[in-house]
């Protein structure tokens, strides 16, 4: 019987700056690591968003995801056996 199992993993951090001290309100949020990873045996980082995103939205890094045809498929055949 094929192995089925299907790992979950995160490592993010971030930081917020403020324009203005105190006020959250004009806080810029700039995160990095490895916000999410799904494997499995023979599937390495089947889905992988790594690196680091900036206030203004630029990610530099890995971003493979759910939506992305070729890993939807693995994902179903890794699940379907």
């Amino acid at each position: 019987m094929p192995d089925r199992r299907l790992e979950v993993d995160a490592n993010w951090s971030w930081w917020i700056r403020l324009a203005v001290p105190g006020d959250e309100s004009t806080g810029e949020l700039t995160a990095h690591g490895s916000d999410l990873r799904v494997s499995g045996p023979g599937l390495g980082g089947l889905i992988h968003d790594a690196g680091i995103t900036y206030p203004d939205g630029t990610h530099n890094g890995i971003g493979r995801f759910f939506d992305a045809p070729e890993a939807a498929a693995q994902l179903c055949a890794a699940l379907q056996g």
